[in-house]
Formats: C-alpha cells, structure tokens, sequence
C-alpha cells in the first residue's frame, strides 16, 4: 500500500525528488518506512521508480478550480480517502457557508453581505467586494462610499461570480498588514488540540487587499508581532480549524487580521488546498525557516499515513 499525493500530471521526465521540496519530504517519509507516490511513480534517492502498491489514503494537491474536468476523472473511481475531503474544499470555497460555520462555532469575523450596498458601505465607511466562492485574492476590490458596485466579480478561474461585501478591519493608513496560518494536524498528538501551526506569514502591502499573489511582501509573522499577539492569532486560527474540520481534514490555511482598533484577532477566510507561504521564508532565511518549512511538508504525509494504515511506521523526532 502507498500514500498517493495528487497532483496534475506534466510531460517530460520529473526532476530528481531532491529537487522538489514535496519529493525531498516523501524521501524523508521512505526512509521511515512510508512509500509514497505521485501519479504512479515513486522516489527514490537520485530518481524515479514505477509505484507497483495500491493507494491507501490520497493527499490532495491537485489544482482542481482550474482542471475541474482533469479532476474528476482522475478521483472518480478511486476509491481511498482523500484529505482534504471534496466536501471539506468545497465548504471552504464558499465565503458565505465558510461564514455562517464560523460565526455559529463563535469564531470572530468581519460582518458580511451577499448584497453589497451603498448604505453598507457608508455604516462601514468601506468594505472588501469578494467573489463569493474566488481564491488567490483574484477579483477582490477594497471599494470607498460611493464607488460602483458590480453585482459580480472573477473568481479564480476568471468566471463570473456573486459578489459579496465584507466589513473592512483596516488601519487608518497603510501598510496593511494581513495574516496566513498554516494550522495542520499534528501526528504525534503532542499538543491538546491536535493542531500545529507552521511560522506565520505576514502579507504587508500598499494595497488594502494584502495577499503575496498580488504583490504583498510575506514576512515572519514573529517579527511584527508580540508574542502575546503572536500566541492569540494561532488561538483564534486553531479555533477556526477545529470548527470546521471533519476526521479527514490534514490541514487548512486560516487568514487573519488584527482589529488596530481592539487589538482582537478576527478570521477573515480559510482555505482548504492552502499555501502556507513559508516557502518564501525558507528561501529567503534558510536558517531560520529552512526546518519549519520542510517539517510542514511532511507533516500532512505523516499524519495521512497514521490516519489510514493500522500499523504506521512513523519515528517520533
């Protein structure tokens, strides 16, 4: 049996697994005693080798929004479990149902409209117009009092979707500064809550929408905050994950901000094919954040292959 990574198959030859940094973390995991696969070959110190093992459980890397098609026919028939599950990324898509889980569970957010209107505009004195089931920070637009408010945006994939309207929680002049969360389960179980969150990222930016895929500048979290705001953003992001997570959730990304106003941590979307961002801390400070980095690469994989196979040969660092 083997732990079956999915991801969108590319021609050519793959590079050598120590190349990727998802290959050098399934080598660490082979050498505990874990195979796993991707798209039907395994790695192996130097290259490649055909998987002859069925999967035993899936872990989803495949970029289903923009291959929808691709997807489905390759999860159709498979037959295993898949983290995250479709239900779980589908709910995360969702900025509404997302929001309604969360405020049920006591999670705090921003207030949110699917009818944005001049008066909310003018009560919040600005707001965010988001894609309601959009991603990447693609279509987002911060709008003032005033200005034109289209009924729909482009989502992800450039397809037209309800727009919605998110309160603002910004400071009065930037740079504005958001917040991602890696928070994945822990295999071990070391902690209580059975969460881990990987160093996070700050976005900071010019721009009142702060995300790196619009030119933010992701820095160490730790570096801009206390450590008692540090403590409570990760509170708040386990919080958020606990609320929506089912057994087969592995990991999810939490976005935050800090209210300059209160100084309270508020979520304001969660993500459930998620980029942690600490690849751009890795490459950038190595030293640092070279360990944490790969560490977050591994730890889905372990746990995955805990949750799934009766007699896990995993070693405790």
């Amino acid at each position: 049996m083997s732990l079956l990574v999915l991801i969108r198959p590319r021609s050519g030859a793959p590079p050598p697994p120590e190349s990727w940094p998802v290959g050098r973390a399934a080598l660490a995991l082979l050498a505990e005693g874990v195979p796993v696969s991707f798209g039907g070959l395994m790695p192996r110190p130097g290259g490649w080798v055909p998987c002859e093992s069925a999967p035993l459980v899936a872990y989803d890397r495949f970029p289903s929004w923009t291959f929808p098609q691709e997807y489905a026919a390759l999860t159709r028939d498979l037959g295993v479990p898949i983290s995250n599950p479709a239900s779980i990324q589908a709910l995360c898509r969702d900025k509404l149902a997302t929001q309604a889980a969360l405020e049920s569970a006591g999670v705090p957010m921003p207030q949110v409209s699917a009818k944005p209107s001049q008066d909310l505009l003018k009560k919040w004195g600005g707001g965010f117009l988001k894609p309601q089931f959009g991603g990447l920070g693609r279509g987002v637009v911060y709008l003032r009092p005033g200005d034109p408010i289209p009924s729909h945006l482009p989502g992800a994939t450039g397809v037209l979707e309800p727009a919605i309207l998110q309160a603002p929680v910004l400071p009065s002049q930037g740079p504005f500064t958001s917040l991602r969360a890696l928070v994945q389960r822990d295999p071990f179980q070391r902690v209580p809550e059975g969460w881990i969150c990987a160093p996070i990222v700050a976005r900071v930016s010019q721009d009142p929408v702060s995300n790196v895929d619009r030119g933010a500048q992701a820095l160490p979290a730790q570096d801009l905050l206390s450590p008692g705001q540090l403590q409570q953003v990760k509170e708040v992001a386990i919080g958020a994950v606990q609320a929506l997570a089912d057994p087969w959730t592995c990991e999810l990304g939490v976005d935050l901000l800090i209210d300059p106003a209160s100084e309270a941590t508020v979520v304001i979307e969660v993500n459930g094919v998620p980029k942690g961002r600490g690849a751009v801390l890795a490459q950038r400070d190595p030293e640092r954040f070279g360990a944490s980095y790969q560490a977050a690469l591994e730890r889905p994989l372990k746990w995955l292959w805990s949750r799934a196979c009766p007699r896990p040969a995993l070693q405790t660092p």
